[in-house]
């Protein structure tokens, strides 16, 4: 394989950066100001730092000045890990362990500093042992933790957070194969991938998600099929499955954040109408009417009453909206067969005729004695079903401030 081992560790290194600075940005740009969120910066902020500055110091192992400045972000990891778990069961370690977290981050920050005979065997021999401790110390208050005084959603994430520790415990000390001798990859970004995936998924399941099981096999699979192909385009490197292995795990983990950050993003996007409808007046019709162009769906809407409609048989068109739904398209109206009964035919050609004069898309019902239509248009496209729903939620409170104007007249 043409890439060699250290090669392959700097690229799985700055994929592991990119997860977590990916994550840190979502947080930075959609901030809860909750003092998890501020741990979980801190947290994340070190990790991406450590990753970054890593890949380069393994591109250049004679450096030094790269080295000690790999260490001092590797040194902050207790600390930052124990203030994150802290966050996470809303509530303070023994005193011992924080002395623990805080005092080996602040014993190993003051060595890396110190000449090289005094930081060398430090570093390399004492610090590992110091970081797994840590890490085995978190991951035990995180499973003896007081389900009774967390929520169920806090629970799974804790839960999450707690196979991340576990699975990250050896791939944290494959980092330090070269004292080790062992394994041939470093996986320790692959472990802070997963961390952040963890992070990413449980922040907000979507609705009908499967377990985390399907979800760490999907990812497996597709990791997997990456590896063997590499395997196949270099067959005659009979460690080419084994190198391309945890590059392609961690494609894959990288991949699945941004994927869940995207879904994350589109429905805090989403929100948008809730907030709008929080604050839409709901006391007149007129005023709920002022209020439609400030959302963007139904910038430009008419609606149209008795007035407007004296052509058309208020019966029939209202016949249309009697399936319970309160919105109706052009293309629901031409998917009318002439098959159909006559009555719903002569309904389907008066709001087509509606529709077309006005030169718009979709009709929502808002009131039937007297008749009054909300009218827009959408691009008729596939994929609008969710513009549709927003239509209909928009139509229903529009419903309901036409029911207070008439109720005080």
């Amino acid at each position: 394989m043409g890439a060699d081992a250290a090669g392959i560790d700097v690229l799985v290194t700055w994929l592991g950066a990119t997860g977590a600075l990916s994550y840190l940005v979502h947080i930075v740009r959609n901030p809860s100001r909750s003092p998890l969120e501020r741990r979980a910066v801190f947290l994340l902020g070190v990790l991406a730092a450590l990753l970054t500055v890593r890949g380069f110091a393994w591109l250049r192992m004679d450096d030094a000045l790269l080295k000690r400045a790999v260490f001092a972000a590797a040194t902050l990891l207790p600390l930052a890990m124990a203030l994150f778990t802290e966050g996470l069961l809303r509530r303070h370690l023994p005193l011992a362990a924080k002395l623990l977290a805080a005092g080996s981050s602040a014993l190993f920050f003051a060595l890396n500093l110190a000449p090289e005979p005094v930081r060398g065997p430090a570093i390399t021999r004492a610090f590992p042992v110091a970081l797994v401790g840590v890490m085995a110390m978190l991951g035990w208050f995180l499973l003896t933790r007081r389900r009774a005084t967390l929520s169920p959603t806090e629970n799974r994430l804790v839960s999450g957070c707690l196979l991340a520790v576990l699975a990250g415990l050896p791939l944290a000390a494959s980092d330090f194969r070269l004292e080790l001798g062992f394994p041939s990859q470093r996986w320790g970004a692959v472990g802070v991938l997963l961390f952040v995936y963890t992070l990413a998924r449980m922040a907000r399941a979507p609705e009908g998600a499967g377990g985390p099981a399907s979800d760490f096999g999907w990812i497996a699979a597709k990791a997997l099929l990456l590896a063997g192909l590499a395997a196949l385009l270099w067959p005659g490197e009979v460690e080419a499955f084994g190198r391309a292995l945890p590059l392609a795990v961690a494609l894959a983990l990288l991949f699945a954040v941004w994927e869940r950050l995207r879904a994350q993003s589109a429905a805090e996007g989403e929100a948008g109408l809730l907030r709008w409808l929080a604050r839409a007046p709901t006391d007149s019709l007129d005023a709920f009417a002022a209020w439609l162009r400030r959302y963007p769906l139904t910038e430009q809407h008419l609606i149209l009453g008795p007035a407007e409609l004296r052509a058309y048989r208020a019966e029939s068109l209202a016949r249309l909206f009697r399936d319970g739904s309160t919105l109706c398209s052009a293309a629901r109206l031409r998917r009318t067969g002439a098959g159909a009964p006559r009555e719903e035919l002569d309904a389907a050609e008066q709001m087509a005729d509606v529709l077309e004069r006005h030169e718009m898309t979709h009709a929502c019902l808002l009131g039937v004695e007297p008749l009054r239509l909300l009218l827009v248009h959408l691009p008729e496209i596939t994929g609008s079903r969710d513009a549709e729903l927003e239509l209909e939620v928009i139509g229903h409170q529009a419903s309901l401030a036409l029911a207070r104007e008439t109720a005080r007249a």
